[in-house]
Parts: C-alpha cells; structure tokens; sequence
C-alpha cells in the first residue's frame, strides 16, 4: 500500500502537491513565531503559546540538510520499515489507541496535544496542507490525532484537526491517522 501511494503521488500534476496560501490573509504561524532548540532542531518553541513540538510527525526523523538551525532546509524522513511486529503502527499511522501509548513511550513528558494546542498550529492564510511546512516540514494532508474526547460519553471518538484545510472532525479511535507530539 505505500508502495502505491508513492506512485499515486508520483503520478499527480505539481501543481497539486505545492501549499496554497492567500496573501490577502494575514499569516499567524509566520517563522518568528517559532524558536528551533539549537540543542535539538527537531523540536521547536511556539512562542505564542509556549509550547514545544516536535516538528516531525512522530515516527518520522528531521534532516537537518544544512547543520544550520533555518527552517528552509530541513526535511522529515520516514523511518525504515517497521520490523518490530507492533499492530498499532503501520505506515507512520496510528490507532488512536496506539497513537496514545507511543506519546507515553516517547518520554520527556511528550503527549498527544488537545484539541485546542493543535488547532493552535494552524495557519489560516493557507491549505494544502494549512500549516507552516517551513517550521513544520512534511505535515500530510490528513487528519492528526488530539486526545479531546468527543463528549462525555462518547468514548468513541476523539476531535481531530485536518491539516489539508484547517477542519475539526470527530473521529472514529479505530481510524489511522499521523501524531505530532507537544509538550509544556
């Protein structure tokens, strides 16, 4: 199924894989709203809100192309094959169940965001995806887990932020969908 979707992607006009943004709209996720650890340039601090992410979606490496700490020149990789025979990582996806316990895994008080810290990613001047991609590079077009749940109880579902254009849906646990991490 990767296999197909990279030659899916492969196969799409250009003009369709470039970020859209209206100029008209004033940026709110602008560069210098973000701090890169120079210890660390795979996490950054939001200035805005305080709060550090992990710039790459979880499973996911930062290549930092250049050595220097600019945003224009890094990349996230996707990690090598899984061979560990987990059920709740496929593809760099998670179940909301396993998205939840990789966060708990990954230490350093890493956690899945709420539904409000996520939605504090979006930039509003843009879609496709609706993010910063030079703080945030390889953001998918995809939902991205919170651990909101949907109401008391529903244990079903959790509120998700779709990064193609910026929407909060309510979605199915059983669902895959990326993980970026936060922290205080």
């Amino acid at each position: 199924m990767k296999k197909l979707n990279t030659i899916i992607l492969l196969l799409l006009p250009m003009p369709l894989l470039a970020q859209v943004c209206n100029d008209a709209i004033p940026r709110n996720a602008f560069d210098a709203r973000y701090e890169v650890d120079l210890g660390d340039p795979a996490i950054v601090r939001d200035t805005a809100t305080g709060l550090q992410w992990q710039r790459c979606n979880l499973a996911f490496v930062l290549d930092d192309n250049d050595g220097d700490p600019d945003y224009n020149t890094h990349s996230c990789n996707s990690p090598e094959e899984n061979t560990d025979g987990d059920e709740e990582f496929i593809d760099e996806v998670f179940l909301w169940s396993g998205a939840v316990e990789a966060a708990a895994n990954e230490g350093g008080g890493w956690r899945l965001p709420n539904i409000k810290e996520l939605t504090s990613l979006l930039e509003v001047a843009c879609h496709s995806p609706a993010i910063n991609t030079a703080v945030f590079p390889g953001t998918a077009e995809l939902r991205y887990w919170s651990n909101t749940p949907s109401m008391v109880g529903d244990d079903s579902r959790v509120w998700t932020i779709d990064f193609s254009d910026g929407q909060s849906t309510l979605t199915a646990k059983g669902t895959r969908l990326p993980v970026r991490l936060v922290r205080d």
